[in-house]
């Protein structure tokens, strides 16, 4: 046994001589090592590197993208917003020149006009020392209402007759002027431009006393008020032959009469008690002119509904 185990050894120890002949130098491993560490660092930063670049493409490519689809809205809204500006373009030019904005111009013009001849209307009875109030908002001229008519009264008293006759003349001189159909007298202001009267209203009013008369043909302030613009039409048309022959555009009769009772006060806004003021109630006791301008129904009506048509349209286009 020992001998074998002795046997053993040597053998063992030639092998490990063997080895030990054969093996790398300490020097050379460690170049070695090194070598394929440094290979290593560079594949592991070669790899890092080509990742990052693949990163960066990737997201070039999504920027890319994304500028395209940017692009692509931003050119679409841009599209959208011409069209609504070319739409909103086409409105105002329609506006401008066919639609509103020439029927808006032509009755301001009409209602310049109508003032225009409430004023020559004033300056002509001031000529005759009658002091007139005119209402150019409301297209109305009120006779002085001192004296005019006496309570429950149609009849004008005898100044108030005087005062409606001069109103006669001056309707007769004046009015012509005005009407679309009319050969315009030769003293006729220059008028350039739209506005001719419709109709010329003779109103009567009375005050808020009730009515109580029970003999005359009256039976409330409405039945009243209409017979004083019945009674002062009638002094009107035979103050001058030339009231009766005037005509509007339509060769309707242009002068008319209207009543409205109590209903509106020459002065708004008064107590029950105030408007039973003596004078209070002498004042609303009153003739009052209203001048109606002509308007182009039809073509307003048709107008209207082409503009509905249109912004309804626009809406659509700005939404």
């Amino acid at each position: 046994m020992v001998f074998i185990f002795i046997i053993m050894v040597l053998a063992l120890s030639l092998l490990m001589r063997e080895d030990l002949d054969n093996a790398v130098p300490k020097s050379e491993y460690d170049a070695v090592v090194s070598q394929l560490d440094t290979e290593r660092e560079k594949t592991r930063t070669e790899t890092e590197r080509a990742n990052r670049e693949e990163a960066t493409r990737k997201a070039a490519e999504t920027d890319r993208d994304q500028a395209r689809e940017v692009a692509l809205r931003e050119r679409a809204r841009a599209e959208q917003e011409e069209a609504a500006r070319r739409k909103l373009a086409e409105f105002v030019r329609y506006m401008r020149d066919t639609g509103v904005v020439p029927i808006l111009g032509r009755i301001a013009e009409a209602d310049k006009r109508r003032t225009e001849i409430l004023e020559r209307m004033k300056e002509r009875l001031f000529a005759s020392n009658i002091k007139v109030e005119i209402d150019a908002e409301n297209g109305t001229l009120r006779l002085p209402s001192t004296r005019l008519f006496e309570s429950a009264k149609a009849d004008p008293t005898p100044v108030g007759t005087e005062v409606i006759k001069s109103l006669g003349v001056a309707i007769a001189d004046i009015v012509p002027c005005y009407l679309a159909n009319s050969a315009r007298p030769e003293q006729c202001p220059q008028t350039n431009g739209a506005g001719v009267l419709s109709a010329v209203y003779i109103e009567g009013h009375t005050d808020a006393a009730p009515f109580r008369n029970t003999v005359d043909r009256f039976r409330n302030n409405w039945d009243l008020s209409a017979a004083r613009a019945i009674e002062a039409f009638r002094i009107v048309r035979e103050s001058d032959p030339r009231v009766s022959a005037l005509r509007n555009a339509e060769g309707k009769a242009l002068v008319g009469v209207s009543g409205y009772a109590d209903t509106r006060p020459s002065t708004e806004g008064l107590s029950t008690e105030q408007r039973f003021d003596d004078q209070t109630k002498e004042t609303d006791r009153r003739i009052e002119v209203r001048l109606i301008m002509a308007v182009d129904q039809h073509e307003v009506l048709s107008t209207l509904r082409e503009f509905n048509e249109r912004l309804e349209n626009l809406d659509v286009d700005l939404d």
